[in-house]
């Protein structure tokens, strides 16, 4: 009997495979058992496949990003603060500017009652401010001359505007209402106590009345303006049908009152 009849050997079960890569046989050094790939075994293993520098360049580098985020956040709302405080200023500065305006119209406003009145104004020591007060008398004055001025001059447009109206509005007029020498608005200033004749023309009074107006603090008109305007409404190309509605008789006079007005306007265009 062999010696080993009696042995029998113990069958072992297959050992249960682990996680991980299946072993690798070497030549001359059996199997070897790699570590999974990304396990922290492989990472002990080979470290030098991990750049430790670039992983923290890469966290600074997003750490400055965020810096200058929140600094240009910062610096937007820093400009916005600043921009609605300077709209706040000058809303402010612009409400204390028109109340000084309002305060100084109503201080001068009385003033100038006073003064019309007969009152004499007083400085801040209270005695008698006669230089101020002849101040405010030649305002006065010369504003109540400049309205007369105006108040003659938009007449005179006024009477232009209503001959054009009624030459337009009655081409075939009846012979009541054919026009006068009187009819024609002159441009000159009229007598108070009769009516405007052929005398009353001149080149120099027409010339006055023309530029009267024009020196009245509150007219833009300029010389050349009026000259311009004027010589459009009175040359005789423009007045045939004014002629056309004249009374026989006037006719003459109305005549040699336009050749007066285009004469000085001749003299006021060179």
């Amino acid at each position: 009997m062999s010696l080993f009849a009696n042995y029998h050997p113990q069958v072992q079960p297959p050992a249960t495979r682990t996680h991980g890569k299946s072993p690798a046989r070497v030549p001359g050094l059996g199997y070897i058992l790699f570590p999974e790939p990304g396990s922290y075994q492989a990472f002990l293993d080979a470290p030098e496949k991990y750049d430790f520098d670039s992983i923290n360049v890469a966290s600074t580098s997003s750490e400055n990003v965020r810096d200058r985020e929140t600094e240009e956040l910062r610096k937007e709302q820093e400009e916005d603060e600043e921009r609605k405080w300077r709209a706040e200023q000058e809303e402010y500065e612009k409400r204390a500017k028109r109340r000084r305006e309002l305060e100084a119209e109503e201080a001068r406003k009385g003033e100038e009652g006073w003064v019309r009145s007969g009152g004499v104004l007083r400085d801040a020591e209270g005695n008698r401010d006669w230089a101020r007060t002849q101040a405010i008398r030649d305002e006065l004055k010369l504003r109540e001359l400049e309205e007369q001025i105006l108040d003659r001059w938009n007449k005179y447009e006024d009477n232009w505007s209503g001959l054009v109206s009624k030459l337009k509005n009655e081409r075939v007029p009846a012979s009541g209402t054919l026009l006068t020498f009187e009819d024609i608005p002159w441009p000159v200033k009229y007598p108070k106590e009769s009516t405007i004749g052929i005398q009353d023309l001149t080149v120099k009074k027409v010339e006055e009345f023309l530029l009267e107006s024009l020196t009245v603090r509150s007219v833009k008109t300029t010389k050349k303006d009026r000259v311009r305007s004027s010589l459009l409404r009175w040359h005789p190309d423009k007045l045939g049908s004014l002629f056309s509605q004249v009374k026989h008789e006037d006719t003459g006079r109305i005549e040699q009152g336009v050749r007066i007005v285009m004469e000085c306007l001749q003299k006021l265009n060179e």
